[in-house]
């Protein structure tokens, strides 16, 4: 894990959104397939560094982590059609992986079609290149997986079954939005070629903290799951 600190909030949005840029512009120049997923919330905003150019038919582009609802005002997949970027990737050819649930889709099937449709990529581009934005939650939270300090047998059971890329369950109280359907972490450690993790604001100090500790607990600190990821840039405000 290579790590930046950077003075404000500004300038750590403007050198991920490059470094972010740079790995799309060189795998385009290298003729590779991309499949791009994001994170939600604040990480979105790395994305108005990306210009047309970067993007084309080689990429496919899709969400890390989906919060299950019926109304899709909730679905990270739906407010990213809101963006300019979705329109401008939408207008140069990009493929896409909707997850917004359909009207009688339940988020087990969801959590099914989405696992599938992972998979398919990864077996029509065997040379292509997973790029992924993550962040890191005030709790300590990564993608949609959320602690359990308090049950890590269930941490273990809902995010580290290997013959799992993607994990639907209930948060209960710990998130706002508690019906989650989120790539599991073996898919991290074994999928993403390259991650561009942002993190800003004052109520996550406690949890970078943890996250840059030498060791600590995944079911604790999901994030923590940077440690054991294949390339991963990690940008944030200096604490």
């Amino acid at each position: 894990m290579k790590i930046t600190q950077c003075k404000s909030t500004q300038e750590t949005q403007a050198r991920a959104g490059e470094l972010l840029r740079a790995l799309l512009m060189d795998a385009k120049e290298h003729t590779q397939s991309v499949l791009l997923l994001l994170s939600g919330g604040s990480a979105f905003s790395l994305l108005d560094a990306i210009p047309k150019d970067a993007l084309g038919e080689q990429v496919t582009i899709g969400v890390l982590d989906e919060r299950f609802s019926q109304d899709e005002a909730d679905n990270n997949s739906f407010q990213l059609t809101g963006t300019k970027f979705y329109a401008n990737a939408y207008a140069v050819g990009v493929s896409f992986i909707d997850t917004r649930a359909g009207a009688a889709e339940t988020q087990a099937l969801l959590a099914d079609r989405f696992e599938k449709a992972l998979h398919e990529w990864a077996e029509a581009h065997v040379d292509g290149v997973i790029i992924a934005t993550m962040g890191v939650g005030a709790d300590g939270h990564t993608a949609g997986i959320m602690p359990f300090p308090e049950n890590p047998v269930l941490f273990q059971k809902l995010f580290e079954d290997k013959t799992k890329w993607v994990a639907a369950y209930d948060a209960g109280t710990k998130n706002p939005y508690p019906f989650r359907v989120t790539v599991t972490m073996p898919f991290l450690r074994t999928q993403v070629d390259h991650a561009v993790v942002y993190a800003v604001g004052e109520e996550k100090k406690s949890a970078l903290e943890k996250v840059l500790l030498v060791e600590g607990s995944l079911a604790e600190t999901p994030a923590r799951i940077f440690h054991e990821m294949s390339d991963v840039r990690m940008y944030f405000v200096s604490i």
